[in-house]
């Protein structure tokens, strides 16, 4: 039960660090085109596509930071996780 409870505590951990991760990714990627970084949001805003380059750079940028938040989330709780015997047992 002890296991369990660590797996549940990690999961859900990872989860939060993801969606943390990709919500930021894609608020820089948002700000990257409106504030028209390096003209890209004009270059976008004029394509015939420009809302499906738009949403495959916010994918691609909430993937990206998903992951890093994610990964730098799981070393962080590796290095200061608490050791199994801390969590509830099945008694």
């Amino acid at each position: 039960m002890r296991i369990a409870a660590q797996h549940r505590s990690w999961l859900k951990a990872m989860a939060f660090d993801s969606l943390a991760g990709a919500a930021i990714g894609s608020i820089v990627a948002l700000a990257i085109l409106w504030l028209d970084v390096a003209n890209l949001g004009t270059l976008v805003a004029s394509s015939h596509q420009g809302f499906a380059y738009a949403a495959l750079l916010t994918a691609g940028f909430a993937h990206v930071f998903a992951m890093a938040v994610c990964g730098t989330g799981i070393w962080f709780r590796a290095t200061h996780q608490p050791d199994l015997h801390e969590y509830p047992s099945e008694r």
